[in-house]
């Protein structure tokens, strides 16, 4: 099944129903580099500008390969894998969103500290 985690992305995502414990398991595969196909085509100058000097940056941006959500039914309630399915992709795409939000967030820094590096800026206001 194909999902969209945000605008531009899309993820395989496999899902695991298992019956007798009432759980659905969604787990998306190949995320390590969502972080930056979340640029889309600035990656590369992205890539050029900072990710060549600093290969620590580029370890704090790439993910985990493979994420997980997981819908569990209570014991009061009647299982049905379709509602089961889409709380567990939901839950899995909040991960991923959270995951790739927060390495934007630490380029987003980086790129200012870069561009007050390179033009020289006074921030001693």
């Amino acid at each position: 099944m194909r999902v969209k985690v945000v605008e531009g992305i899309t993820i395989d995502v496999d899902i695991i129903v298992k019956e007798q414990e009432k759980i659905v398991v969604a787990i998306g595969r190949d995320c390590s580099m969502l972080a930056f196909k979340s640029f889309g085509t600035a990656f590369h100058s992205i890539n050029m500008v900072i990710l060549e000097e600093d290969c620590k940056l580029y370890d704090d941006l790439l993910m985990d390969d493979e994420y997980s959500g997981v819908a569990r039914c209570s014991e009061d309630d009647e299982f049905d894998i379709d509602t089961g399915v889409d709380i567990a992709v939901c839950k899995l795409c909040d991960k991923l969103k959270e995951k790739i939000y927060n390495r934007r967030y630490i380029l987003a820094k980086e790129f200012y500290a870069t561009a007050i590096r390179l033009e020289g800026w006074d921030t001693s206001l």
